[in-house]
């Protein structure tokens, strides 16, 4: 079942942000969320305060995917989007995709994510819902020494 989170979900969404970050820490974490305790929270309510979706698995948040609007350059941006690694390779991440697809076409012309190169299952995911990688950012940024390349991804909805 997928349906926008609330402040009610912020344990939920700690929960699933903590794993995401230990695991995939080249894709995921903010300063804010580094910080820990009450920094890290109100960055998790302002993040629930956006249009912030989840995907529940008899009440358990398995995967979530974020979608901001900027109405003056016409465009949405997809953010945060995550599967916990017990719900990866079961069609999660498509449907958050495809969720975000359904609630942007009445209100963008495009939509905008970015990926980092080594998240193969996350971009596999957005080409096959019609995004295209329109600009790569090598070497992006620098994580425990290691770099990392960001894909641009542009979907056209009209």
């Amino acid at each position: 079942m997928i349906r926008r989170l609330t402040v009610d979900d912020i344990d939920a969404f700690r929960e699933l942000r903590e794993e995401a970050m230990r695991l995939y820490p080249e894709s995921f974490g903010s300063p804010e969320e580094e910080a820990g305790g009450e920094t890290r929270d109100a960055a998790y309510r302002g993040y629930l305060k956006s249009d912030l979706w989840g995907d529940f698995d008899n009440g358990t948040l398995v995967g979530t995917i974020g979608f901001h609007i900027h109405p003056e350059k016409n465009y949405g941006q997809i953010f945060s989007m995550y599967v916990r690694s017990a719900y990866q390779d079961k069609g999660i991440g498509d449907r958050l995709v495809k969720n975000v697809l359904k609630v942007a076409e009445n209100q963008v012309e495009q939509i905008h994510v970015c990926v980092v190169h080594t998240a193969e299952a996350a971009l596999k995911t957005f080409l096959k819902n019609g995004f295209e990688i329109c600009h790569t950012d090598a070497q992006a940024f620098c994580l425990n020494d290691t770099t990392y390349d960001e894909h641009l991804l542009v979907k056209k909805l009209r």
